[in-house]
Order: structure tokens, then sequence, then C-alpha cells
């Protein structure tokens, strides 16, 4: 049994030795704490979730409970009409695990109609959802971080700046469940689509806060193969070298900085995924830029191209339209703004600019680019994620934004003041670190 001996001296100036003993309660959770951070210290960066692993039960579940809302034909999937409602709703469910020991547990669905739209609108399709987030042949994959993000979602908010900013850079969230298991704690979780994809040719990762203290992650030899993501100390000598879409980077960047601001939210980073450009993919036609224009409009109801039979390589990233009423699934939330409608004209053609001519639908639309912060979208899946530049392609979005200023980030950043003996870490003030994260990308962005 631990203890600690304390030496005094009484009036007679005899040695007088006090024994202190921890309370069993406290050893516990004294040698809990260090027994989990010794842990986590010797974790690796991605590790499977096994049959050994501490999580592989709840995730199970978590795996059962999806497959079970996402299959159940009672449950609406996305709408053609939100409403406040839809908002709020949850879908709860009581299943038992399928395996020796038939555990029964909760499990609760948010807002799936909500969900579903926004996957619907940025072109993931529920069978696709479903293998890669509920998928019984392959094991889920544990990643190490330090995020202690989750505290708050809003959704209402989210959905809206969404909608008004169309190719916004924040995260596309597209479900949010939980998971309550017998004798412990309810656990939330938020899927939210994959920034890095498609991955291939990625070479280079970041993540960037706009701070330095803390902020350096050891590269990996050459050679390596392991998913290394690097951070603000690795990328201080490095350019975004974006080109043409400089200026509306620097625009959509403050926009949802300033949104999340707003939100009393800080902590969040820029995800940064950096491969090189084919030569064949630096230079485009005509019918690649048109491409681009078109899809660059969605979501947008279903009109007549008068050139789409003449281009295979066409892809219309819209939304998709109810054959009935003709309406695309967020027109009516709450009169949000936003989102562009084409219609279809008499006139075929309308020149632009370079003697490159266009559909006349297509150049009246073009005028709402400024006013919505929209850019010319590459012909590639995720394609809100990722800018075409000068000899890179870039990967990007805004992640980890669920943090709100508190008292205990309050107290955080008092702890890492006195850590780092340096200011410039990652727990602010929502108005300083969205104005910091703000100058650092810009100065950044070439």
């Amino acid at each position: 049994m631990p203890t600690f001996i304390d030496h005094g001296s009484n009036s007679s100036s005899k040695e007088v030795k006090r024994k202190y003993t921890i309370p069993q309660k406290l050893r516990y959770r004294f040698t809990h704490v260090w027994r989990r951070l010794y842990r986590r210290s010797r974790r690796v960066a991605v590790v499977e979730v096994d049959s050994k692993h501490s999580s592989y039960t709840m995730l199970v579940a978590l795996r059962d409970g999806i497959h079970s809302i996402l299959t159940d034909p009672n449950i609406p999937g996305s709408l053609n009409h939100l409403n406040v409602h839809d908002l709020t709703f949850v879908t709860e469910k009581e299943l038992q695990l399928d395996d020796e020991k038939a555990m029964h547990f909760s499990f609760a669905s948010y807002a799936s109609s909500v969900f579903s739209t926004i996957r619907r609108v940025v072109d993931i399709e529920e069978s696709s959802f479903l293998h890669s987030i509920a998928n019984y042949s392959e094991l889920y994959m544990e990643f190490v971080s330090n995020s202690h993000s989750g505290e708050e979602f809003f959704l209402r908010d989210y959905l809206q700046h969404f909608v008004s900013y169309p190719h916004t850079l924040l995260v596309k969230y597209v479900g949010c469940y939980s998971v309550k298991m017998p004798g412990k704690r309810r656990k939330f979780f938020l899927a939210m689509q994959n920034i890095f994809f498609p991955p291939d040719r990625i070479k280079d990762r970041f993540d960037v806060k706009g701070c330095l203290a803390g902020r350096y992650q050891k590269p990996d030899p050459p050679g390596s193969n392991a998913i290394n993501v690097l951070k603000d100390q690795n990328f201080i000598n490095e350019k975004l070298e974006i080109g043409a879409e400089a200026e509306w980077l620097v625009q959509q960047i403050t926009v949802d900085s300033v949104f999340l601001r707003d939100l009393c939210v800080m902590d969040y980073s820029l995800l940064i995924g950096r491969q090189t450009l084919h030569q064949s993919e630096l230079s485009q036609t005509k019918s690649e830029v048109v491409t681009k224009i078109w899809r660059s409009l969605s979501p947008v109801k279903r009109v007549n191209h008068p050139e789409a039979n003449g281009m295979n390589n066409m892809q219309l990233s819209e939304t998709k339209t109810d054959e009935k009423t003709g309406t695309s699934p967020l027109d009516e939330l709450d009169n949000l703004p936003g989102l562009i409608t084409i219609q279809p004209s008499s006139q075929t053609t309308t020149h632009i600019k370079g003697g490159m001519t266009f559909p006349s639908s297509l150049a009246h639309s073009i005028e709402r680019f400024n006013s919505e912060h929209r850019r010319l979208l590459p012909n590639s899946p995720n394609a809100l994620h990722i800018i075409d530049g000068l000899q890179f392609r870039y990967y990007l979005g805004i992640i980890d934004f669920l943090t709100q200023w508190s008292y205990m980030q309050k107290a955080a950043r008092v702890w890492k003041m006195i850590k780092y003996c340096s200011r410039d870490h990652s727990t602010l003030p929502p108005d300083v670190y969205s104005h910091r994260f703000i100058t650092f990308i810009t100065e950044h962005i070439a």
C-alpha cells in the first residue's frame, strides 16, 4: 500500500512521523489514468478494431444499428421537403447482437431524413453509404487523434450555411447515431464524408490550425507507406499554389471561419491533401470547361442541356428531383437562400469571353457565382473538396468544428500557456482563433 511520510516536529523538538494513506478509490483513479496514458503513447497511428479490441463490441453494435436503420422500409429516407420536425426527429431501436453473447443494446439515429438528404445532395448513394459504414466483411479502423470534439452539433445552422454557400469547405456530415451498451454511458457518433477521396495519388497530408505550439509531426522516413498527417510547423514553408481560384479560396475560408466564430466554435482545422497533376490534367478543352461550369451550378433542377447529347463525359452533380413536383430536396427548408434554378431557354447559345460559346441558361446562371461564392468544380468524385492548382491537386476541408468555447476550454487555455510557454496554441476564444486561422491560411495561398 503506497504511503507518504511527513517528518514534522513538536514543541519538544522530538521527531514525529505522520503516515498518510492514499484512499483506495483515489489510488485506482491514479493507476487507471497513468495506465491509459501509457497505452495511448504506445499506440500506432492506425489499428484494426478486431475481436480483441476494447471497442469491438460497441462498434459491432453501431454497425448493426446503422444497417437496421438504412434497410428499414418504414423509416423515411431523403425528402423533397424538409421542415423543423425533420431536424429534431429521433429514431430509437432496441436491438440484439448476433453473436454468442446475444447482448441487448439501444441504438438511435438522429435526423435520419435530413442526413439522407445531405447524402443525396453530395452524390452519395445509400447503397454505397451502407457498404462503406456498415460492411460486415471488413473491420473498422481506429485512428489515433488528439481531438476532443463532439460537444455540440448545430444542424439547423449547418444546413443553412451549406445551402447558402453550396461550395463551402466545411466537411459534410452524413449521419448521426448513438449506442447505449448495458452498464455503460451512451456514446455518440458522427459520420462524415472523407475529404481525402479518392486517395490513390495523394502524396502529402496536413492538418493546419494556424498555430505553432505543439503542432509538429515527425515525418515518415523515405519509402514509408504509412499514412502520416503533418501539422502547422511542417507546413510553415509550404504554399497552396491555387492560381485562378486563389481569390475564391480566401473568400470561402473567411466565410466559413466567420460562420464558426459566430457559433462560438474554435479548435477546428483545415485538412490539406496534395497530389501532383499529370500533364494531361494541366490543360482543359472547351468541353471540360463547360462540364466544370455545369457541375458548379449544383444543386439544380433538371433541365434539357442543349449540348448535353454531344458530351459523353458530362456529369451533372445535381440534386435528384421529384418527378411529380419537380422540386429538389432543399428547396423549402424554411426558405433557405442559395439554390440556383436553371430554366430552359429558347436561345441556345450565348458568347461569354474568348470566343467560347455556352448555352444561354448557363450564361445567365454564371452571374450568381459571386453572390454565392461558387467556383468551377473539377470533373471528379468529391468535387466540393478538390481544387486543381497550378501544379498540384489539393484536397481541402474544414473539420473538427464541434468544440465550443466553454469554461473547460478557458481552463485548457491557461494550462497550454504554462505547458508551451506560449500563447500560440490552439485553445483561444473564437474571435481570436478565427482571425488567426484566416490570416495563417491566407498567407499560405499563392
